[in-house]
């Protein structure tokens, strides 16, 4: 991700591999999304959703309940699916 920042600054940018895009789902799944969950106060929705990458390896199943949330790296059945390449053209 970094190293995209910086070549994007200088307007060099590329797709990361699909392996280096699939860390960063991860990351930002595992890392992230609880950091940010755990600082909100309104509007939080419970639920679970199942991420799913098409191109390389990598499922997760997302479960929200309150600040909580608990990820874990299995096909699992959530109450909504998220399914696509690791790296997104256009993004």
């Amino acid at each position: 991700m970094h190293r995209w920042d910086a070549d994007n600054a200088i307007g060099a940018a590329h797709l990361p591999t699909a392996e280096v895009a699939a860390d960063g789902v991860d990351e930002r799944l595992t890392v992230l999304l609880p950091g940010n969950r755990a600082h909100a106060s309104t509007g939080l929705a419970d639920g679970g959703v199942h991420v799913h990458l098409t191109d390389v390896e990598g499922e997760w199943l997302v479960a929200l309940a309150g600040n909580d949330v608990t990820v874990t790296r299995e096909h699992a059945k959530g109450d909504a699916a998220l399914r696509g390449p690791a790296p997104i053209p256009g993004t």
